[in-house]
Formats: C-alpha cells, structure tokens, sequence
C-alpha cells in the first residue's frame, strides 16, 4: 500500500506532464561546449541536438561485484577514477550496458546485462556551466523492479524543447541482484536490504555532489518516476534518510504490497535451490550464490514466475521490504502517521496500470497481492473512486 492523492496535502495536481512547468527557469547559454568536469574527470557527451548534450555512462557508485554482489553500493572512488583516467576525457557518448534483467514474461527469459551496472545518464543544455543552477529532474525507470532500461527513456528531446534543467537518469540493480532479502540481512555481514534501492539513493548522492558541473542546482533536485520508478519514488518520501531532493513526480505508482522479510524466505529458498546453491547455512547459500555465474541466477530469478507450479509461496518476486532500517513501516502506515518527506508532489495515472499483468482484472488483484482474500478482494471492486481522474479542458 502506497500513499493515495487525497491524503496528502502537498500534492500540487494528478498530472505528471507538469514536470516541465514545474521545473522551469530561464534559459541560459553559454560556449562552453560538450564537455564538463566534475574534478575528478572529464567527460565527453553527445551532442543530440544543436542545443542538448547527453552525458551517458556516468559512474556514481563502485561496481558491485564479486562478495558485493547483495550489498549496499560503495561511493564511487573518485580517486581510483581520477588516476585510471589520468587526466584524459572520457567519451560518454554511447549508452552503458543495462543491469541485469529478469523475465518479461513466459516467452522471455532474463540474464541480459551487466552487474557493472550503476551509472546514470545525464541530459544538459549545450554550454550549461557550473553556478547556472539549473532545476535537476532525477529519473527512476519502471518494469516492477524486474526490468527496464533508461535508454529506453532518453531525455534529449526534453532538454531540446527546453533548454533550462537537467536531467538524470538512473541505473539501478533489479530483480533479484537487486532486491533479495532474507531476515539475515538485518546483519550486515550476510547482505543489505533493498540493495537496488540503496542503489538510487547513491544516485542522489551523487547528484548533490557532482551536478553543479553540469549547469544544475543540487538545492533543486526532483525525483521522478513511473510505475516501480513512482513506487520508488513514494518509498524516498518515507525512507529514513537525509534529505536528498526538494520534489517529487510519481507517474502511476505500481503498487505491489511492500512485504516483510520473512515473506521472502520461500521463493530464497526455491532461488537459491534453483541455482545449484541450496546446501548447508544461509551464509554457506549466499556464499554459493555470490560466485554463481549471471546466467544462472538469472534462470533461477525467473523460475518461480515462469514456473508457477514448481514454486509453492505466495511471493514469487523479489521486491522491497520493510527492513527496519531504511524503510522502517509500511508506507501506508508512515503515511497515516505523517512521517514522510514534506516536498511538493506531482502523482498520475496511466490508463490501465498493471493492465497488461493478467487477462483480467481479479486475475491481476490476484498476483499482484496474493496475500489478499478472495473476500477482501470482492470487497476492494465495490469501493467507490474517492478521488477520480480528472483531465485539463
């Protein structure tokens, strides 16, 4: 359960093709091209447009391989950075190697991807410079924390229509390199809650560090995002960390039930079984699991969807869960009792969201929370809309 509109009153309106509006400043110009330091390095973009440069592949955060694979990303180290770089631009004119995907569906099977994967695009007018203070919009992609891919949703035609903010967006881990938790990892030395998460707040980080070099304000920061990106979005505004941006856009939350550890400990169990690792103590699993190869944990991430019959828990996916930590109740709850980030906030809907998940309706109510009862379910279709959609004249 995730945070309804007429609950709150900072939202501004059920429309997120606001963002522009939201985020606009004067335009600004300058020579200084395609090419920006950020102190530690130089990168290159592409220029996309005469007046847009995209920035693609930038690192913000250490490779999480090897033991750190189920880990909480590092800070980037800007000084192993600065010396394999050593003083030389680096070309970011092509789009990095996605992060690992799950299965999209019956007919599709995931592993594609890298786990060298945590680096984001960054969209800036050409010629944008520190001290501009540009508004910064910071992208979460969608795909039910399973898949996506933010080349899929390139920003320069943004930018190219107006040239006053910056915009990133993000990679980060899914699926189960993302989000496996079990109740160990309340000790870190097993592993960290809502890795992929983590993930995004690293982004932000970043972001508050670094964006002056391309023109934008990290006072200005907007976290934006659709579907498991809006779920992600809403979770920032309850999660238990600093404050990291000033606004929010949640394009047609995806609103699977948020579990607690314990609900994942079936389908770690099938994963980790699947995947050739299911001998001996938790940390002799995670062990195994972390020097299995992609291809077969991406076979082992998929099974219990694609294989329903051979799984017998109620939670075939991994997702976030209330880790006590970060995300310390269900948002609902957080919601109710006021404890989440006062900032301006943008939420819509997509026609259909989770639509195209079951043939029907009470089918897809059905997976998406297999938790809720027949009963609670036939009660769920005769509420009425308190808030119905509402569309500009």
């Amino acid at each position: 359960m995730f945070l309804s509109i007429f609950k709150l009153p900072y939202v501004i309106a059920p429309v997120f093709w606001l963002a522009p509006q939201l985020l606009a400043v004067s335009i600004r110009s300058s020579g200084y091209g395609d090419t920006i330091d950020v102190g530690y390095a130089k990168y290159r973009g592409n220029r996309s447009f005469e007046n847009t440069v995209a920035y693609l592949g930038i690192p913000y955060a250490e490779p999480p391989l090897g033991d750190r694979r189920f880990r909480a990303p590092l800070p980037l180290n800007t000084t192993r950075v600065s010396q394999e770089t050593a003083g030389q631009i680096v070309d970011a004119k092509q789009y990095p190697e996605f992060c690992v995907q799950g299965s999209t569906g019956d007919n599709d099977a995931g592993g594609a991807g890298t786990e060298d994967c945590l680096k984001m695009n960054v969209y800036a007018p050409f010629g944008a410079k520190s001290g501009d203070n540009l508004p910064v919009l910071v992208y979460f992609h969608g795909g039910g924390f399973v898949y996506g891919n933010p080349a899929n949703w390139p920003f320069d035609s943004w930018i190219h229509q107006s040239p006053n903010i910056v915009v990133a967006s993000v990679y980060y881990r899914l699926d189960s390199f993302g989000f496996l938790n079990i109740p160990e990892f309340s000790d870190s030395a097993f592993g960290d809650f809502n890795a992929g998460f983590l993930d995004q707040t690293e982004s932000l980080r970043w972001i508050k560090a670094h964006v002056s070099a391309f023109g934008g304000n990290p006072g200005n920061v907007t976290i934006n995002g659709q579907s498991a990106g809006a779920a992600s979005v809403e979770l920032h505004l309850v999660a238990n960390q600093e404050r990291l941006f000033t606004g929010a856009i949640a394009q047609s939350v995806g609103r699977s039930p948020i579990e607690m550890p314990e609900n994942q400990v079936p389908v770690f169990n099938f994963y980790a079984e699947t995947a050739g690792c299911g001998s001996g103590s938790v940390a002799d699993k995670l062990d195994c699991l972390r020097h299995a190869s992609i291809s077969a944990l991406a076979r082992a991430q998929d099974a219990p969807r694609i294989q329903p019959s051979a799984f017998d828990g109620a939670y075939p996916t991994f997702n976030p869960v209330v880790d006590g930590k970060i995300i310390t109740n269900y948002p609902s709850v957080s919601i109710q009792n006021g404890n989440f980030v006062k900032v301006p906030l943008i939420v819509g809907a997509t026609s259909n969201e989770t639509g195209t998940l079951e043939p029907t309706l009470p089918e897809t109510m059905k997976t998406a929370f297999p938790g809720l009862s027949a009963e609670s379910a036939d009660k769920f279709f005769e509420v009425p809309l308190l808030d119905p959609p509402r569309f500009p004249s």
